[in-house]
């Protein structure tokens, strides 16, 4: 890959060498794919990592990667998915529900109990 690209998403395992400074799920990252993180997605025990760069699959839970996160950097709009407020493009209504179009092309879908939710942290 010459980096012109996204990168073909790759399993990382907690075996992951030289990467000094990171903790938690970036410390399982390919140190190719950045650190800038779009979205997250709960695959059954996995989460796919999806950066500006790239994505890749990590042996992780969401809801530690959320807690590692911090609040206020982004929302969870559905039980399978978090994403960066950085990187919300837009917020359109599709049939009954609602979905997320974020840096990539990536659609996301809201989850109906959490509009509410992610209508008023989004027009903050």
């Amino acid at each position: 890959d010459d980096g012109a690209g996204k990168s073909e998403p790759s399993l990382a395992s907690s075996q992951s060498e030289g990467i000094r400074g990171r903790t938690g799920f970036r410390a399982l990252l390919p140190p190719g794919l950045g650190q800038d993180v779009v979205y997250l997605k709960s695959e059954l025990h996995y989460l796919r990592v999806e950066t500006v760069k790239g994505s890749a699959l990590v042996l992780y839970a969401l809801r530690d990667a959320v807690a590692e996160l911090g609040e206020g950097r982004g929302l969870q709009p559905h039980r399978s998915y978090w994403v960066s407020l950085d990187h919300v493009l837009d917020v359109r209504r599709t049939g009954k529900g609602w979905r997320l179009d974020v840096t990539g092309g990536t659609e996301i879908p809201v989850s109906r109990r959490r509009q509410a939710v992610v209508k008023a942290i989004l027009s903050r």
